[in-house]
């Protein structure tokens, strides 16, 4: 079957004999269906594929001229529920197009006590993208070139996201690693600054990528001429330079400036962004020159036409959908999440400290979906019932993607919005962004339940705005959809972003500019294509080291200028042009008044001084980091989240021990993690009974150094502890587990569970929901998660055994290296 040709039924049964086992039967049956979007259902015949799993072959067909995705996905769950279907393998086409999905849905059953089958676990559906307009160079090797399936896991496993993931990800670190090698760069330029342009420009090209998705009156917002394969070799043909000619061009001439100030008049079909994503930094080493139309810097910036030939045709290998994958729905394309985590495995490359590229130097690891919609779920959950007084059951179910409604009256929905615009999150490690996007897409969809029309949701942005402030955020919202209108409060009042690293920031704004974008409305008949400029995120997600605080002070504060500066952080989020620099001058000026306010009242090392050298507007980091200061935030967040580096202290000869051993950490040993210190310090940025809730290695439930740690947490509030184990994090050595807790005196609630397999957490909540267990009131030593029955057995070997401590002997042991490349093998 060629995956390129319109869907022919016939083809796809020759397919199904190859591709299924032998025992595959063909039948044709038309099966009436009762849905919205779905119009006729076909039967195509069944597969044995062992262990008493069979799989049944539909063909569904709709007549919807757009692409109803997540609608179709649910209709098709509640045909499989009415008829008790374990797997369905289905062809989804449209009368209105060539173009069909090839998806693979299943649903988890148990046998009730009457011997009844159950729904057990959240249904999925996963999908290839076919027909005309597909790239099918990996569904082909995964369906075609590999053969026919052994059984249902070989099945899942050839509709799994992480094979498209992993091989994208090797193309682009393999252009990287080569951009990076062979890039010239101005005389001076060291090692971590080639990295970081490369990440930079990738980062780039890839956003514009996905606004080609974006189209108007079927042309797409950048078109090929300027943006393929096609582009690069037209600029080789006519002997010019495409990163300097075109790209260039694109990043700072177009996308960063309004169309009626643009030097370059070609191109004005193409939208000014705003947001700072294509503003030229000094590491850019772009300077306009009038006289060429070109950068002033293009005998010294060099990056070969055949690099971008390359790149270029490693994305126009696949194909990229501007929809975010749910946890339940996933295209088996590169969208917007699997951005965010091919970045997240590049920055792990770039060590802050010494520019090494090495894979685990910084300690960084991308969540994996599923964690992070998990811990989202539960931060979520704790902090509604407590805000809003609705029971357990009814907030997941406001939760959950699978219930489109929720049955509360106006006034709790009120309830509800009120807890969403008085919520402060913040991730103090954000990475490239997973879990902001995380709680941006979670909060959308909560809003969406329970105000459709956004009208509730923006009146509340709009009643605490100043007239002129008010004024400007209407304009903006004019004539957008709903999911934009939401998704710009959200990012404006709830959800902030911590990274040490610089081009992290930079990446996870990339991120939330992407989400916006696609819940733009385009209109050609409208000024800059209907497209709203991007907010200012230099108050949303900031660089600096979480762990550093201001020094305690007496000192006096102006409080009448810290209002000052609020006024202008409100004001500077949906600036552009010549307002947005009147504003970071304005702040400038403001700090400025604040030094000279500190200068008469004497000490020179004092907090406002501090204060007055930081410059939001520009990317280098910072040294320290306070909340107030850099957002806003006075009285602590609602919901610390995230997953901090792990990464031991005395490494480097101790260089993080030493810079964090006056920070007065209760938690701090020089032979520990810093994840150690995250914890604490994410508990010192929580409003009481806020809740924290990470992801870190799991050493410190049983380690020497983790001792520290384990008192401190029995000062708070622990809830729930899931031992991980291994293998959660692709390519990772390391155990890991999700610890929520809440700010507040211990109220021996806490519960556990250690996962046996890595499909176990496929359905965490669910997981933990059956097999948690309530742990006995925890001391400082080793923590650990058992039935009474094991821990009954821990407890009579402690009383009979002696701890190899306590015996009178000396231990030695041989050289001791952190080389862990000199032992730990692949396993490819």
């Amino acid at each position: 079957m060629d995956l390129n040709n319109p869907y022919k039924r016939e083809d796809f049964v020759n397919f199904l004999r190859a591709f299924l086992p032998d025992n595959f039967r063909y039948e044709e049956e038309h099966v009436s269906v009762d849905t919205r979007v779905i119009k006729s259902c076909t039967f195509l015949g069944t597969s044995s594929l062992g262990k008493s799993s069979n799989l049944n072959i539909y063909e569904f067909e709709h007549e919807s001229e757009r692409d109803p995705r997540i609608t179709i996905t649910k209709e098709i769950f509640k045909f499989m529920k009415d008829n008790i279907i374990d797997n369905v393998l289905a062809v989804v086409k449209s009368k209105n197009s060539q173009n069909y999905r090839l998806s693979l849905v299943t649903i988890d059953y148990t046998l009730s006590d009457k011997g009844i089958k159950e729904e057990k676990s959240n249904p999925r559906r996963y999908s290839f993208f076919l027909g005309p307009q597909a790239k099918v160079r990996t569904p082909e090797q995964i369906l075609i070139k590999k053969g026919a399936i052994k059984d249902l896991e070989d099945l899942k496993s050839r509709f799994s996201i992480e094979v498209v993931n992993k091989e994208f990800y090797q193309n682009i670190s393999k252009l990287f690693n080569e951009l990076v090698e062979n890039i010239k760069l101005p005389d001076g330029a060291d090692n971590e600054q080639k990295q970081n342009f490369a990440v930079r420009l990738i980062g780039r090209t890839i956003f514009c990528w996905f606004l080609k998705k974006k189209t108007v009156n079927g042309k797409s917002l950048i078109s090929d001429e300027i943006l393929s394969k096609n582009a690069v070799n037209n600029a080789i043909q006519n002997g010019n330079d495409y990163f300097h000619t075109i790209l260039e061009t694109l990043f700072f001439q177009i996308l960063n400036t309004p169309i009626e100030q643009r030097k370059i008049k070609d191109y004005n079909d193409i939208p000014f962004l705003n947001g700072g994503l294509f503003e030229p930094k000094t590491d850019d080493y772009y300077e306009f020159d009038d006289a060429t139309q070109l950068s002033r810097y293009i005998n010294t910036v060099k990056i070969s036409n055949e690099w971008f030939d390359q790149f270029f045709d490693v994305l126009e290998t696949y194909n990229f959908t501007i929809d975010e994958s749910t946890p339940f729905d996933v295209e088996l394309s590169v969208d917007p999440e699997m951005l965010g985590r091919v970045f997240e495995n590049l920055l792990a490359e770039i060590n802050p400290e010494t520019g090494e590229s090495a894979r685990h130097s910084t300690g960084s690891y991308y969540t994996p979906r599923q964690i992070v919609d998990y811990m989202v779920d539960e931060s979520l959950k704790h902090y509604l019932i407590d805000k809003t007084s609705l029971d357990e059951k009814t907030i997941e179910n406001l939760l959950s993607y699978h219930e489109d409604t929720v049955d509360i009256d106006d006034k709790i929905k009120e309830k509800i919005i009120n807890a969403i615009d008085d919520l402060r999150i913040i991730d103090p490690a954000c990475g490239s962004g997973a879990f902001p996007m995380g709680i941006l897409q979670k909060l959308s969809w909560i809003l969406h339940k329970v105000d459709p029309d956004a009208s509730k949701w923006k009146e509340k942005q709009f009643e605490r705005l100043e007239p002129v402030v008010r004024k400007i955020f209407e304009d903006k919202l004019k004539g957008e959809n709903e999911e934009f209108t939401r998704k710009l409060g959200l990012i404006e009042r709830t959800i902030y972003g911590v990274d040490v690293q610089e081009i992290a920031v930079e990446i996870a704004k990339l991120r939330v500019f992407l989400s916006l974008i696609v819940d733009s409305n385009i209109d050609s008949s409208k000024d800059n294509m209907g497209i709203k400029p991007l907010p200012n995120l230099e108050f949303k997600f900031v660089c600096t080291d979480t762990l550093r605080k201001l020094p305690e002070s007496m000192l006096f504060e102006n409080e009448k200028m810290i209002e000052e500066l609020k006024k202008i952080r409100e004001k500077y989020f949906t600036s552009y042009g010549q307002e947005k620099q009147n504003l970071e001058k304005q702040f400038k000026q403001v700090q400025n008044k604040m030094f000279n306010e500190y200068i008469k009242h004497g000490s020179y090392e004092t907090k406002t001084r501090m204060l007055s050298y930081w410059d939001p507007f520009s990317s280098k980091p910072s040294d320290w980091f306070d909340p107030e200061w850099m957002f806003g935030v006075k009285d602590g967040f609602d919901i610390v989240i995230g997953n901090p580096p792990y990464i031991q202290l005395q490494k480097d000869h101790g260089a993080l021990a030493k810079r964090y051993e006056d920070q007065n950490f209760k938690t701090y040993k020089r032979t520990g993690d810093i994840y150690t210190l995250f914890y604490e310090r994410g508990l010192q940025l929580l409003k009481e009974n806020g809740y924290l809730c990470f992801i870190t290695s799991n050493k410190w439930m049983r380690a020497g150094y983790g001792e520290k740690l384990r008192t401190f947490f029995l000062t708070q509030n622990p809830l729930i502890l899931i031992d991980l184990g291994p293998g959660v994090f692709e390519s990772s050595t390391v155990d890991t587990n999700i610890l929520l807790m809440q700010k507040t005196e211990n109220k021996n609630q806490f519960k556990g569970v250690t996962l046996k397999s890595k499909n176990d957490a496929q359905n965490l909540s669910n997981f933990v929901e059956t097999n948690a267990i309530l742990l006995p009131k925890m001391n400082n030593g080793a923590w650990f998660i058992g039935n009474d029955v094991e821990r009954r057995l821990k407890e009579k070997i402690e009383k009979i055994g002696k701890p190899l401590k306590e015996w009178d002997v000396k231990i030695y042991y041989g050289i001791k290296t952190g080389l862990n490349e000199a032992f730990i093998i692949t396993t490819e």
